[in-house]
């Protein structure tokens, strides 16, 4: 599956939620993340999060897609490319297609 996550979180937590995301997923923006996950290893990320975040003062968003290939992603201005999808620039828009390189490579 392939995940969007994005948190607001008091200053002094702030590190400690940047690197248990590190651990799972691709930083994009300042507290924006997003990349291909398990089940397992989300179930273990949100664990990870919920034992952090104070739940009266933080939040923490995950925007999931089964089906990744029906996510569009458009960037204006400075895109940063992940590793793991494969991405294509037009002038002045990015978008990103989703698939996995893998995926890509199978189909032939």
């Amino acid at each position: 599956m392939y995940v969007i996550l994005t948190y607001d979180v008091n200053k002094k937590r702030s590190k400690k939620i940047m690197e248990i995301c590190q651990r799972y997923l691709v930083h994009v923006q300042r507290s924006v993340f997003e990349g291909t996950i398990t089940e397992g290893k989300l179930k273990k990320l949100k664990n990870e999060l919920s034992s952090s975040l104070n739940s009266s003062e933080d939040s923490c968003s995950i925007y999931i897609t089964t089906n990744y290939q029906y996510l569009n992603k458009q960037t204006i201005g400075k895109a940063i490319f992940q590793s793991n999808i494969l991405c294509y620039q037009e002038t002045g828009l990015t978008e990103q297609k989703t698939m996995l390189k893998d995926e890509e490579t199978t189909k032939g």
